[in-house]
């Protein structure tokens, strides 16, 4: 079978060694295509963000308006941040990149079978 194509989307390095395997999973959130709960995810914050600042902020006068808009603000603020490190990670277990890469796995790692769970 011909390996799959590593695209990338974001900052995220692209990983050649498991494309040229022909494993060619994602190796973050960064790279395409983007899943089904991402799209969602990233389109429901949106939604809230626009519904508050469009619909909600001006309906809202005097100090309560500048709390809600400074607390909401603050919490997508830490939302999108937390998204944006998610996305960034590499979740495999050291197993299976052991196994993917052809090397031996880490010797703090007790449970061998982990490598073929995927």
């Amino acid at each position: 079978p011909k390996p799959k194509s590593c695209t990338l989307v974001g900052p995220a390095p692209c990983q050649p060694q498991a494309v040229e395997s022909g494993m060619g999973r994602r190796y973050t959130g960064w790279n395409a295509p983007p899943s089904k709960r991402q799209i969602t995810t990233l389109s429901v914050c949106l939604g809230d963000v626009f519904l508050f600042f469009f619909i909600l902020a001006p309906l809202l006068h005097g100090a309560a308006r500048w709390g809600f808009l400074l607390s909401f603000a603050f919490v997508m603020a830490v939302t999108f941040t937390a998204g944006i490190l998610a996305i960034s990670i590499d979740p495999v277990d050291p197993m299976v990149e052991a196994f993917e890469l052809d090397i031996e796995p880490p010797e703090n790692h007790e449970d061998e079978e982990v490598a073929y769970c995927r």
